[in-house]
């Protein structure tokens, strides 16, 4: 086995992976063009009535606007470019926190020992790391490139 320390994958809720694949979406289009949340339902195989959700929380949260009326819709509500894969994420799902604790600190009752300390310390870089990468990565690359899927040869998650 490698010697190299094995850091799984990060594994993100339903509401993140909807909210990316939404933005991504939207990214796609045209700058005079808005979508529908039918357009993105389809486009992204997500559910209609939990996606209205996430598109409630992005526009909240600054990264989509809406447009009323018959011509309505939604849109992107800064470039691209200017949207962070760690923005979309906080839209929705809050503040990033890696922690390797099981339970809130105030219900543990064992004070932590020094060993502990260096852990914390630790997994604490690794979360500015992890929040700094996130920060880096934009959605300016899709930009006026629409959703392409295949049925089959689709194996994962486009690269950012």
């Amino acid at each position: 086995m490698d010697s190299k320390l094995y850091i799984p994958p990060v594994k993100l809720s339903h509401k993140t992976d909807y909210a990316l694949t939404a933005v991504r979406f939207f990214a796609g289009l045209k700058s005079d063009q808005v979508g529908s949340i039918t357009q993105v339902a389809q486009a992204g195989g997500i559910p209609r009535e939990f996606l209205a959700k996430v598109l409630r929380d992005l526009v909240r949260g600054g990264i989509l606007k809406v447009y009323q009326g018959v011509k309505g819709g939604y849109a992107l509500a800064k470039p691209a470019s200017k949207i962070s894969i760690l923005a979309v994420i906080e839209a929705v799902d809050g503040p990033l926190r890696v922690s390797l604790l099981t339970s809130p600190p105030s219900k543990n009752p064992l004070k932590p020992g020094p060993s502990d300390l260096l852990l914390e310390a630790t997994v604490g870089r690794l979360e500015r790391e992890v929040r700094d990468r996130l920060e880096k990565l934009n959605f300016g690359k899709f930009k006026g490139k629409p959703i392409e899927r295949t049925r089959v040869e689709q194996t994962g998650p486009e690269p950012f």
